[in-house]
């Protein structure tokens, strides 16, 4: 489920920086930045889901842009013009969902011949407070998916996947075994932040993204939107070889629960070997981003059982 992605333009005072002759008839360089409305901007305003906006560009010279911001990229920086003639370039910008909790803002500075011309793109706040406003009974659950994804200070750890037909739970569980053979071990894995075993990921969030426990919305078989983090509570596992029980106790930071219980196989992955799942940087407490729009692996085959994994 996909929030619609509105964009608003907010429509500044005129930016053109020069006419583009003088009274002698000299070339005199001209830009300026317009919506794609053709309304002269200095501001660009976001809703906090992840999107593509665009701008234009009109110049009759060359010029180049540039970007303070980590969390919002652009399609292009420069564009190239020795005609004179007024030409029109469009750039797109693209941000993830805003889940920091903050609005946030970048600079996107064009500068033709040593002049610049700033855009202040402003991103508001995900629509995912990070908490629930009642209790979620995780009531058709019909698919967990597993990652054995190694050890993290001397602990093995597994990257979970609990697919229900309207929520994801994606969570972290730290084991006291590093056999992929075996599975999961049996055991209540408690909400913490310690990253020990026995332990699940508590729910966090930062400019980077979500990580620990967290509640999504399905969308198209594939994790969509964050819906909450959980802070509490356990996920108990029994382990039965060939066949797994989940039971999911959990809480928000209000203690609104998120309760399920789903006995069947599972989809069992050695991620060992595969880095390119995980980002370079890790959190002291957390193992990963947790990988957005991942998809159910089962959808819409019949369930395998981990031994066929193996």
């Amino acid at each position: 489920m996909k929030v619609s992605r509105l964009i608003s333009f907010v429509v500044g005072l005129s930016a053109l920086l020069f006419a583009s002759c003088n009274p002698e008839g000299e070339f005199t360089p001209s830009i300026s930045i317009q919506s794609t409305d053709g309304q002269t901007i200095t501001s660009l305003t976001l809703t906090g889901e992840a999107q593509n906006a665009k701008f234009n560009i009109l110049s009759n010279i060359s010029w180049t842009i540039n970007n303070d911001a980590e969390w919002l990229s652009i399609d292009r920086t420069s564009s190239a013009n020795d005609t004179e003639t007024i030409m029109a370039n469009t750039v797109t910008v693209s941000v993830d969902a805003n889940t920091t909790g903050q609005e946030r803002t970048a600079s996107l500075t064009v500068i033709i011949q040593g002049t610049s011309l700033p855009l202040l793109v402003t991103q508001q706040v995900g629509s995912s407070s990070g908490s629930l406003d009642s209790d979620v009974a995780l009531s058709n659950i019909d698919e967990i998916d597993i990652y054995y994804c190694g050890l993290w200070d001397g602990v093995p750890y597994w990257d979970v996947y609990i697919w229900d037909s309207t929520y994801v739970i994606n969570t972290i569980l730290n084991t006291s075994d590093a056999n992929f053979s075996a599975g999961i071990p049996s055991a209540t894995y408690t909400i913490s932040a310690e990253g020990v075993a026995g332990t699940a990921d508590i729910g966090e969030q930062d400019e980077e993204g979500t990580y620990g426990t967290w509640l999504y919305l399905l969308s198209d078989d594939s994790i969509g939107n964050s819906v909450a983090a959980m802070e509490s509570g356990s996920i108990k596992v029994e382990n039965k070889g060939a066949t797994y029980t989940f039971t999911l106790n959990l809480a928000d930071v209000n203690n609104h629960a998120v309760t399920g219980t789903y006995t069947g196989e599972v989809y069992a992955t050695d991620d060992t070997a595969t880095e390119a799942n995980y980002p370079s940087k890790f959190r002291s407490s957390y193992r990963s981003v947790h990988r957005i729009g991942v998809a159910k692996i089962a959808a819409p085959a019949p369930h395998r059982s981990i031994k066929a994994m193996k």
